[in-house]
């Protein structure tokens, strides 16, 4: 019986999570799913990567994992947790996950041992702010490239009606109208029904064999300091019995957008450097120096002196970066929390930290100075 458990347990291993999925043709993808289940050789390893993350969890795990992964809105969430877990795995062991028995409502997702203290650690996806209606936009997009011609459309994404009307009608609409339109620039506004409209710029353009060319600028919100407080609020609240348990708290942040970094991080938990410029009296600079830290960090006390998010026991931002060797490689900058009621105490030569000093007045932040990347097994 104990063989036959164990044969079977090897054979649902060896079944990829993405079994029966579709793949997507070689091009430009730029969802998620889009990468994840590209049909190219780069996708095929960092898929089965994965599956070798996962081989030795329980059925119902992978099976959770799978229906996380494959979907669009939260799979980037799902596999940054994956990606924190082989981190902790790499760098202290043992990694429980979704701890059970500790005095909080829900579940941390890892707990693991840093130096002597067993600690929670919460991982959250800063994601980009992209427009409202813009999966429509993506929508429409992909229709009107059915329709071939030697157009380049401009679209106004603000036309009155436009998301609500059927992707049909916007269609036709314009395939009748480039049928016949002027060859030289120019604006249209098309009748889609029901004081719905189509308007856009029409400019020409050179293959009439290829599909039309849709202009798509979009501009992404940067969740930066805002967003990163807001978790760190949010995870100190909800796990904030942690704190009289002595448990310290580790937020793992992962952020889609390339303007987040680590930068971010230190002026929304820190504060913002200031800058003292002394001027003579003919208002001529004498001279430049870094001031103290602005009032505004989260975990900086209030102007009364005290600290009031002192369940978090630091901050960890983690970056993924291109792969080395077929093998996943980040960085991992820790922003540690000086006012923690449980602080964590180790040492890895693969990550960086924000150094911290102590004089008589104040506690005093330095970025790291080096850009460390490691490989993670």
């Amino acid at each position: 019986m104990t063989l036959m458990l164990v044969l079977a347990t090897e054979v649902m291993a060896e079944q990829s999570i993405f079994a029966g999925q579709e793949l997507v043709p070689p091009g430009r993808e730029p969802s998620w799913l889009g990468w994840l289940l590209r049909d190219v050789p780069a996708a095929v390893t960092w898929r089965a990567t994965i599956d070798e993350w996962l081989e030795h969890d329980e059925d119902g795990v992978r099976h959770e994992y799978r229906q996380r992964l494959l979907d669009e809105g939260g799979g980037r969430a799902a596999y940054n947790e994956l990606v924190t877990r082989r981190i902790l795995l790499a760098m202290f062991g043992d990694t429980e996950r979704e701890p059970g028995d500790l005095p909080v409502d829900g579940k941390p997702d890892f707990a693991v041992r840093i130096g002597d203290a067993r600690t929670a650690v919460e991982v959250a996806t800063l994601a980009q702010q992209l427009p409202e209606n813009y999966a429509r936009r993506l929508e429409i997009i992909k229709r009107l490239k059915t329709i071939h011609g030697p157009w380049v459309l401009i679209p106004n994404w603000r036309s009155p009606g436009l998301y609500e009307a059927s992707l049909d009608v916007v269609e036709t609409k314009v395939k009748e109208y480039l049928e016949d339109a002027n060859s030289a620039e120019h604006w249209v506004e098309l009748d889609l029904g029901d004081n719905r409209r189509f308007q856009t710029t029409v400019r020409p353009g050179k293959n009439p064999a290829a599909s039309v060319a849709i202009f798509n600028m979009i501009t992404i919100a940067n969740p930066g300091v805002g967003q990163v407080q807001r978790e760190i609020k949010d995870k100190g609240g909800k796990y904030s019995k942690l704190k009289g348990a002595g448990i310290p708290l580790v937020v793992a942040l992962f952020a889609e957008s390339p303007l987040v970094d680590e930068e971010s991080l230190f002026d929304a938990l820190y504060g913002q450097q200031t800058i003292n410029v002394w001027l003579d009296n003919e208002s001529e600079v004498q001279s430049v120096e870094e001031g103290p830290l602005a009032q505004g960090g989260k975990l900086m006390p209030k102007r009364g002196g005290q600290a009031y998010y002192t369940t978090v026991s630091a901050v960890w931002f983690i970056q993924e970066l291109p792969w080395v060797d077929n093998q996943l490689t980040v960085r991992l900058v820790e922003l540690p929390n000086p006012w923690a009621r449980n602080p964590i105490d180790w040492k890895d030569e693969r990550a960086s930290k924000v150094r911290i000093e102590r004089t008589k007045e104040r506690f005093e932040f330095f970025p790291p100075q080096s850009q460390i990347a490691f490989k993670v097994p």
